[in-house]
């Protein structure tokens, strides 16, 4: 609490503060649209995504889809209903590349 207050105190450390903040709110938004996007193009179903650092997707055994994308060099979070890709994680670039890998794998399940 007293390296917040520090900065509270000091209007540069503040500006430097809200400027980091920022960076990373974009950087966080750029790669979870550029997910969206690479989603959309390949026909892969997330749910709605509106902000936040993971994007789910809805899938039948989400374990076994969990266990065949690390042999694929991916690592999700399965959950009882489907996937959690944490675009907090990655590049933008894979973020770019994970949804056609996801969606293969999901296809090749069926």
């Amino acid at each position: 609490m007293e390296i917040m207050t520090r900065i509270a105190k000091d209007p540069e450390k503040t500006k430097a503060y809200e400027a980091e903040v920022n960076e990373t709110k974009m950087m966080l938004r750029r790669r979870a649209d550029a997910f969206v996007k690479a989603a959309q193009e390949v026909g892969l179903e997330i749910l709605p995504y509106r902000d936040g650092f993971f994007v789910s997707i809805p899938c039948k055994d989400a374990k076994k889809a969990s266990d065949e994308l690390i042999k694929e060099n991916m690592f999700v979070v399965a959950l009882k209903k489907g996937l959690r890709f944490a675009v907090c994680g990655v590049s933008e670039e894979k973020c770019r590349i994970a949804p056609a890998i996801i969606k293969s794998v999901l296809d090749r399940m069926e």
